[in-house]
């Protein structure tokens, strides 16, 4: 998990569009269910925006619907970004520091090199938001580890030679770590979350998880626009494009 030094249907709501979340009131998600439903949301509002081109006036409500609903993921997100002190503790960190400790097993997968990919935020993802989704999907902690793992060069290299920063010293790589009752089940955990790191450490032509990123990131910033005219298609795809 990251810390604070590494790069660690609309009829179902009432009339007043300022009510409780489509999800239902007090529903807290997980960070994967926000991040599938803030999928869903994006997807509604490029439909209405669709429409709107050919009819301006219409569905009006509903596009002020889907905005609202997207500002409820917002602070459901930022919630799940918020310091631990001021959060419950997850499930991974309460099997970890249970009694009786279990098998614990991890690998290190190498960073590769890629100049025109930022590889750490692929798996941190915007507040860290991706990277504790993958550590709920997967329940094994996710580090990113070794030379230009802390985000400041010159804090990492005074770092370096302090006790319980020994990893500084090695090739930049993410660590996976799983706990279980049985080295078996922990194994099979752990596979399961090497596969899912090496996937992202892979980008691809058309990619998803990046358009994903992109949306929370301007969601968390509030600089994503629901109530701005309508947009065109490809305008909207060379928007995330450029970002």
């Amino acid at each position: 998990m990251a810390d604070g030094d590494h790069w660690g249907s609309a009829s179902s709501v009432g009339d007043d569009p300022t009510s409780t979340p489509l999800y239902g009131e007090g529903d807290a998600l997980s960070v994967d269910e926000q991040a599938r439903y803030l999928d869903e949301l994006v997807k509604d509002m490029r439909t209405l925006d669709m429409i709107q081109l050919a009819q301006p006036t219409a569905l009006r409500r509903a596009r002020a619907l889907v905005a609202h609903e997207m500002e409820c993921v917002r602070l459901q997100q930022l919630y799940a970004t918020a310091p631990k002190t001021s959060r419950p503790t997850s499930a991974v960190e309460q099997l970890s520091s249970a009694d009786g400790g279990g098998v614990t097993v991890e690998r290190k997968i190498p960073m590769p090199e890629h100049p025109r990919c930022n590889l750490i935020g692929r798996i941190l993802g915007p507040r860290g938001i991706s990277v504790k989704q993958l550590e709920e999907e997967t329940a094994c902690h996710i580090l990113v580890r070794g030379e230009g793992s802390v985000k400041d060069p010159r804090r990492e290299a005074r770092l370096r030679n302090y006790p319980g920063w020994e990893h500084l010293k090695e090739p930049l790589h993410v660590l996976v770590s799983a706990t279980d009752a049985s080295e078996e089940r922990a194994e099979r955990k752990l596979r399961r979350a090497v596969d899912a790191v090496k996937r992202l450490l892979t980008p691809v032509h058309n990619d998803e998880h990046k358009r994903r990123q992109l949306v929370q990131l301007a969601i968390i910033n509030g600089t994503y626009r629901t109530d701005d005219p309508p947009l065109r298609p490809p305008s909207v795809l060379s928007h995330f494009g450029r970002m």
